[in-house]
């Protein structure tokens, strides 16, 4: 579950914190009869040491067996279960504790599932598209990979009626996205197309997919960031660099120096097969 509260400026701070004080979150169900509690997560980082992940490997499937017997999964995940009971792994079960074979297959099972989400990542990179979207975010079945995916590199997504997302690491020229540089991103003076009620953004990360401190504290660009300049036939052009404007700031979305990505999102889009404007290197 992710909730959210809007935030118009700066101002509304303080507003928001009170409202989110109010909110709460009551179980109405009992819990399922003596399931233990789950381990607490094992911390792990962005590009995680390959060392500390087989360290950790057959830990991970202890907190999994934990947690298969508080929050027993769905009927369409069997097979999986089948698979990894065949590892020591079900309700309640502490894999760590097995045959060493046993856990030294956990241990690499956790690197290359690793590998395999990166490579993941990558195929999306090297397409040729400057914007890939993840189409079937939010939706995945039994699509694991795909899951996995998506929370790699942006944890928790709407399904696409919602809202559609679109990420860039590279520029109209096939160039990596870097800080030092300057580009343009031009959009129509119609904006994306979203609903009335809808909003959109587009937001600036580290390679890492997380926020990079800027001077002025902007991370996003929307249809609702307070300031903008149109031209005069209604387009709005956003500058994203690690430098400021010429003209002026109030159409700068602060890119960190090296290499950085784009996140453009659509909330209520009335077309799913909108693509955003490419970013275009500027002298």
């Amino acid at each position: 579950m992710i909730g959210r509260t809007l935030v118009e400026a700066q101002t509304d701070l303080e507003a928001a914190r009170a409202v989110q004080r109010q909110y709460s979150l009551t179980v109405l169900t009992a819990p399922v009869a003596d399931a233990p509690p789950p381990l607490p997560p094992t911390a792990c980082g962005s590009n995680p040491d390959p060392q500390a992940l087989a360290a950790s490997g057959p830990q991970f499937f202890d907190e999994l067996s934990a947690i298969l017997a508080a929050n027993p999964p769905p009927p369409a995940d069997g097979p999986l279960l089948d698979e990894l009971a065949g590892l020591g792994v079900g309700p309640g079960a502490r894999p760590s504790a097995g045959p060493a074979d046993t856990v030294a297959a956990l241990a690499t099972g956790v690197i290359r599932g690793e590998r395999r989400i990166r490579d993941l990542v990558d195929s999306g990179e090297q397409s040729g598209a400057v914007w890939g979207s993840l189409a079937t975010a939010g939706r995945y079945g039994t699509d694991y990979l795909q899951r996995a995916l998506v929370a790699a590199i942006g944890l928790g997504a709407n399904v696409p009626e919602e809202s559609t997302y679109h990420v860039a690491r590279t520029a109209a020229d096939g160039s990596a996205l870097r800080g030092e540089a300057g580009y343009l991103l031009r959009f129509p003076p119609e904006g994306p197309p979203v609903d009335d009620r809808g909003f959109w953004s587009v937001t600036v990360y580290g390679p890492d997919m997380f926020l990079v401190a800027n001077p002025v504290d902007r991370y996003a660009v929307g249809d609702r960031t307070p300031g903008l300049v149109r031209g005069p036939d209604g387009a709005l052009d956003v500058w994203v660099s690690s430098r400021p404007p010429v003209s002026g700031g109030s159409n700068w979305l602060p890119a960190p120096p090296g290499e950085f990505v784009l996140m453009f999102r659509s909330y209520l889009p009335t077309d799913r097969a909108w693509t955003p404007p490419e970013p275009t290197p500027q002298p």
